[in-house]
């Protein structure tokens, strides 16, 4: 019976204790949730989020912690973080949970390295 509960013991931690592994290369790209909200990660560790004539500032600053975690700065608000923990990834898919405790799926659209956007004239969504 010990052997029994020492097992189901180890068995527990290593299945609860395990974080997801994600590179930053690996978010890196066009990614857009189930409400048609595009996030773009850039190598430059700049994103912007985007939905309809919304945007999340001028330009977010994004870390990825050892912990699994997106860490992501406005730049007009520089104390406050958004972090949002990773709790499933694959090629082209993310899995997600907000600080609020929402769930969240991001599908990968584009894999390209994202310099910074060009304006585009006449467009209230082109940043300079």
């Amino acid at each position: 019976m010990h052997r029994l509960i020492v097992t189901f013991a180890v068995c527990l931690a290593a299945t609860t204790g395990t974080s997801v592994v994600v590179h930053p290369e690996d978010l890196i790209g066009d990614w857009q949730d189930h409400d048609g909200t595009l996030y773009v990660f850039r190598e430059n560790h700049t994103m912007d989020r985007r939905y309809s004539d919304y945007d999340w500032g001028p330009r977010a600053h994004w870390e990825l912690s050892g912990r699994g975690t997106i860490e992501i700065s406005d730049p007009q608000k520089r104390s406050e973080k958004t972090l949002i923990r990773i709790t499933g990834f694959g090629r082209n898919i993310i899995y997600l949970r907000w600080p609020d405790g929402t769930n969240s799926v991001w599908v990968k659209t584009s894999n390209r390295p994202n310099k910074a956007p060009e304006p585009t004239p006449g467009r209230r969504d082109a940043h300079i």
